[in-house]
């Protein structure tokens, strides 16, 4: 799969070039992966698998097989040979030739295996357990096709991510066992798992507040038939922090003590601020003013553009970190958007509304408020209250390469008076050199437009497949947004 560089670092023959390439230094799915023309690559696949098999007991063994960029296969005599050999219509059947190689290696030391939802993208005849992890259709789509499942959804198993995307509440909220599949199918379903990718985790302390008390709920959750009422459940938690704390365990909290949620009128944004957690209070600072506190409604007026930076406090000290958020007043706020290409259900933000919501996206690109398209554009037309002026329009376009998000390749504005007639009134081809590597947010902004409208066209065009020097050559791009500012 797309995580085997390290493997072919070592034993450059194993990859479809032969070339010597680095151990990767930083988190990526990478091109160079184990080359399915070439019988020494199996070869070697079972001598591991020889040792493996005598260490641990399992009758399972689980072999991995996600993100495999089929780049390197694309553009492998190897691996076109034997497509052809074995008749093979595309590189997704050439995984799976992999597949069934690799079942029956160990069919032969009596084990069979676990592999990533990605496995069954094309036909696995092979009595295979799919762990699914890219939401629940995998997992559906292989109970359905009579194979055993270990459901583990990024959106409620994923332990690594920030308590922002999955806290306490959402885990306690995970079903195994999901609507779309009858009595006879759920019983394929033979459990599920929480996951904690810990090589961006630099101690211990910082692991045990990723994991607890997260995983109290997921043992209740899989080990108990009926679900009782959140309420309920941390009730029980608060038994198990004393217990926790003489374990020398160091928890952390069970969701972001400061939640936010807002309202907009007459281009006003109303600020609410309230938490899951109980007996809390709360100040906040307005840019560089003074921190003052909250009323008991927990609501903040916001009639300009501005930062806002939020504290909680319990028992008179501070709990949790501050939370910084940045807001734009402007005349699309609350404006009716129609979208040509519909974003990802993984990174919705906050819906339709997301990008007339005056809340900026931060740096982190699961806060929440950043909307994501794979291997789509972004094609929107905002409909004003009613024809103004218009001189400035600005939005935000988040990149992390490693992640494959990259900025545009092309931005156009286009306006109208009747949503009949079009013009462009401005549009950029250079936003930015998607080789760098981090997180940056890239912004953009179309100024002395001077321009009467009240129909407004955005259009961003996805950068497409990765390029060749990609670590992921030839897979589809991420295109992420946050707010379009118009002014």
């Amino acid at each position: 799969h797309g995580h085997s560089q390290a493997a072919i670092a070592s034993y450059p023959f194993l990859s479809c070039e032969s070339k010597q390439i680095q151990v990767a230094n930083s988190w990526g799915v990478f091109k160079d992966i184990y080359c399915a023309g070439n019988d020494s690559v199996f070869i070697f696949l079972e001598d591991v698998f020889q040792e493996i098999t005598k260490l641990f007991p399992s009758n399972r063994v689980h072999i991995g097989g996600d993100e495999a960029p089929k780049f390197r296969w694309e553009n492998c005599e190897k691996c076109q040979k034997r497509m052809a050999q074995e008749n093979l219509k595309d590189e997704h059947e050439l995984q799976s030739y992999f597949i069934e190689r690799i079942v029956k290696v160990l069919e032969k030391k009596n084990k069979s295996i676990i592999g990533w939802d990605e496995i069954i993208e094309s036909k696995i005849n092979s009595d295979v357990t799919i762990q699914s992890w890219r939401g629940f259709s995998g997992g559906i789509q292989a109970v359905k096709e009579g194979k055993k499942t270990i459901m583990s959804p990024t959106s409620h198993c994923y332990f690594d991510y920030d308590i922002n995307s999955i806290d306490l509440e959402k885990v306690y909220t995970f079903n195994p066992i999901p609507s779309e599949i009858d009595s006879l199918e759920s019983k394929l379903i033979i459990g599920g798992e929480c996951n904690l990718w810990s090589e961006r985790i630099p101690s211990e302390k910082k692991l045990d507040r990723k994991t607890f008390p997260r995983l109290l709920a997921m043992s209740e959750v899989l080990w108990t038939y009926r679900k009782d009422k959140f309420e309920n459940f941390q009730n029980r938690v608060e038994d198990h922090y004393p217990i926790l704390s003489q374990l020398d365990v160091h928890y952390g909290t069970e969701s972001n003590p400061v939640r936010l949620t807002t309202k907009i009128n007459n281009r006003k944004i109303k600020a609410v601020v309230n938490s899951k957690i109980k007996n809390l209070e709360f100040t906040y600072q307005w840019n560089n003013e003074e921190a003052k506190p909250i009323k008991k409604n927990g609501e903040i007026e916001i009639g300009n553009s501005g930062e806002l930076t939020l504290q909680a406090y319990k028992n008179g000290k501070k709990y949790g970190d501050q939370k910084v958020e940045k807001f734009a007043v402007h005349l699309g706020l609350n404006s009716n958007i129609n979208y040509q290409y519909m974003y990802s259900l993984s990174y919705p933000a906050e819906g339709l509304s997301s990008l007339i919501n005056g809340r900026l996206g931060s740096l982190d690109f699961k806060d929440g408020q950043w909307q994501g398209f794979s291997g789509k554009n972004l094609n929107v037309i905002i409909s004003l209250d009613s024809l103004s002026s218009i001189n400035k329009v600005s939005m935000n376009f988040y990149q992390y390469i490693n992640s494959w998000i990259v900025v545009p390749s092309y931005i156009s504005i286009m306006s109208s008076k009747d949503s009949l007639n079009w013009e462009i009134i401005k549009s950029i081809d250079s936003i930015g050199e998607i080789r760098k590597r981090g997180k940056f947010i890239s912004s953009i902004s179309f100024d002395s437009l001077e321009t009467d409208a009240k129909y407004l066209k955005i259009f961003a065009k996805n950068y497409g497949k990765l390029p060749s020097w990609h670590e992921a050559a030839g897979a589809e791009s991420w295109l992420f947004i946050d707010e379009i500012i118009i002014e």
